[in-house]
């Protein structure tokens, strides 16, 4: 596995704003890549009735200094607590997941990644773009979004493409404000270009969720606005097992896990992101739920669990 040492603008195209990887700039257009690795590292099991597989989209290193969690936080007070979980002191990984779900012809994905590996995962498991009948797009953040074009296009014909509805409302406005977000002018301009880019292109195929809606048996978004104005989790349920995933509500098992309350730059509104995942992780300590998230160390799945006054996160052992 490769990892990519990222600069602070190259960390805004891969992970967590507009387009895409490294050698991209933060641009107003979503790009396609087209040259993608032959290979993707995945890992599946079973969950009720759905056969699903996680795909390590992209293997993230930055420096502490560069992290998306030192806009407020002081680099010495990150490393400390990298060291305390054993972690590299000298830089922050950070992990972007994909998830497919299969049952019997249908397939759905839960985002689509920055673009990298995506295509080779479902070459690996023999699912054509064309069969995939459903996506949930959880929030128009280019890791998230990336991987569902290719050429200027969607890359799944077929789909349907749901939407938090709050979340395709905010960045289809004329004029999408961010006053909170810690991110430069500059980049909050890239952020909403790339966003609205996307949305223009896979208009035809996107249907908007309201609130908790369900819009799949079993399936259905869970608001979590904060990192984004609609930025939302989806809840699955499947025979007697329920699975939360949790998008971008916590991007680092130890740093934000352990404190909630750093706030990161990539938010919209930090503030109100940071009080979202205390609520949540409250919550899905107290149900016990198996969570995914995207940025959850590959292949993203545990529990999060209450350690004194604060959580910590409890990888999933990973069964073929």
């Amino acid at each position: 596995m490769s990892h990519t040492d990222l600069s602070r603008r190259a960390v805004l195209g891969l992970g967590l704003a507009a387009p895409l990887m490294p050698r991209f700039a933060l641009a107003a257009e979503p790009q396609a890549n087209t040259s993608v690795p032959a290979v993707a590292v995945t890992r599946t099991t079973q969950f009720g009735e759905y056969t699903i597989t996680t795909v390590q989209d992209a293997a993230m290193r930055m420096s502490v200094e560069q992290s998306p969690f030192a806009a407020k936080t002081k680099p010495e007070e990150l490393r400390k607590i990298l060291a305390a979980n054993k972690l590299r002191t000298d830089q922050v990984g950070l992990d972007v997941n994909v998830l497919i779900m299969q049952k019997g012809k249908d397939v759905l994905l839960i985002d689509g990644g920055t673009g990298q590996k995506l295509m080779p995962a479902l070459a690996q498991l023999g699912i054509k773009p064309e069969m995939v009948g459903a996506i949930a797009l959880t929030h128009a953040h280019g890791d998230h979004y990336n991987g569902l074009l290719k050429d200027g296009k969607s890359a799944f014909p077929n789909a349907t493409i749901f939407v938090p509805e709050a979340e395709y409302a905010f960045w289809t406005a004329a004029q999408p404000e961010m006053p909170k977000s810690m991110m430069d002018v500059n980049d909050r301009r890239g952020v909403i270009a790339g966003a609205q880019s996307c949305f223009n292109i896979l208009k035809p195929q996107i249907r908007t969720i309201a609130g908790d809606k369900e819009w799949g048996t079993g399936i259905a978004f869970m608001p979590m606005p904060g990192h984004t104005p609609g930025h939302a989790g989806v809840r699955i349920s499947s025979g007697k097992e329920t699975m939360i995933h949790w998008a971008d509500l916590c991007h680092h098992a130890a740093i934000i896990v352990q404190n909630p309350n750093i706030q990161v730059k990539f938010d919209t509104d930090p503030v109100a992101s940071a009080d979202m995942r205390r609520k949540m992780f409250d919550q899905f300590a107290k149900e016990g739920y198996r969570i995914m998230g995207s940025h959850m160390p590959f292949p993203g799945f545990g529990r999060i669990l209450k350690s004194g006054k604060s959580f910590r996160w409890e990888i999933e052992p990973w069964v073929q």
